[in-house]
């Protein structure tokens, strides 16, 4: 039994069902405002389930600005949901999508958390970067329907250091 235990312990750990320290979290959003957003296009606070999300229509999309620390792996995550979503061409990195832009050493970096079409129910999605030393590191937070019409939603949004 005490095995048992340990085990589910430990798988727990590894998998990150744990809350982060408050000190290790870098942001973390409820979109009851999109205070700190940039570049705001068909999106707004909603509500859905109950709970405040990120409503983003045909084409529209926001943006965020984060400094991430030095020296630090820091994870990105959210959850997203699909109403509809169509590609306005076929290009398979047209939907509904979370994108990361940085840059090291003058050399810009794109990467994608997820993109997907049709109807589809809350999905998590994650990435995991490694900051440079030295010097802290700007990433800008992309959440919209690229090319795409229809309808996404967004929640727990959350930016931490993971140890």
């Amino acid at each position: 039994m005490r095995k048992w235990v340990l085990a589910g312990i430990l798988s727990a750990a590894a998998l990150g069902v744990f809350a982060a320290d408050k000190e290790d979290i870098v942001c973390e959003k409820d979109f009851s405002s999109l205070e700190g957003f940039v570049n705001v296009k068909n999106a707004g606070p909603a509500r859905l389930e109950g709970r405040p999300v990120l409503k983003i229509d045909s084409e529209g999309g926001v943006q965020l600005w984060i400094t991430v620390p030095a020296g630090e792996s820091v994870r990105f995550s959210a959850e997203m949901k699909g109403d509809n979503v169509v590609r306005l061409e076929n290009q398979h990195y047209f939907g509904a999508k979370c994108e990361l832009f940085y840059k090291i050493d003058e050399k810009a970096f794109f990467s994608g958390l997820g993109c997907r079409v049709g109807t589809f129910d809350w999905i998590p999605v994650s990435k995991t970067l490694d900051t440079p030393t030295g010097k802290d590191l700007p990433v800008m937070v992309s959440f919209g329907l690229h090319r795409a019409s229809g309808a996404m939603y967004v929640r727990n949004f959350k930016v931490e250091i993971v140890r």
